[in-house]
């Protein structure tokens, strides 16, 4: 019987997810658009730029430090900014392991952990975490993010 109950709240979970897992759900899809195993073509940086974009209310702004990469406002600055990124580096894994959301109405505050792993263009493995501060609004039954400002770094 416990199992049962269990199953059924997990399937729950899974088919309904609340808002802190529609969030991750949205952290997790903007990491699965930036990150790739070789350089994509200029044209396939631009299609991950705007997939990245779409995780974005169209005025989001986003302050982060990265490859002289900097501050952006609104979704088609994002997608040109995540399509510079592409060509940066030879490989990248994105992902955000830990984040700590707190939702009050339409709106969410994330505190993310972002790790990035791959190759440099010289060849060179590296590995960087940074810690984000994000701002998420409700949009329809998902959720958008309408800020981005980058803490500081952890590890260099």
């Amino acid at each position: 019987m416990v199992a049962a109950i269990a199953a059924l709240v997990w399937l729950a979970r899974t088919i309904w997810p609340d808002d802190e897992g529609r969030i991750r759900g949205q952290l997790t899809r903007l990491a699965e658009a930036v990150s790739f195993d070789q350089t994509p073509s200029p044209l396939g940086s631009v299609a991950r730029g705007r997939r990245a974009a779409q995780a974005f209310t169209s005025t989001a702004s986003v302050s982060i430090n990265f490859g002289g990469l900097g501050n952006v406002e609104g979704q088609n600055a994002i997608a040109a900014l995540a399509a510079q990124a592409c060509q940066l580096v030879s490989s990248v894994r994105v992902s955000f392991p830990d984040s700590k959301i707190v939702v009050s109405g339409d709106s969410a505050m994330v505190e993310a952990t972002g790790v990035a792993t791959g190759k440099s263009r010289s060849g060179e493995s590296f590995r960087e975490v940074r810690e984000f501060r994000m701002r998420c609004l409700r949009d329809g039954g998902g959720w958008l993010i309408a800020s981005v400002e980058e803490v500081q770094p952890v590890v260099q």
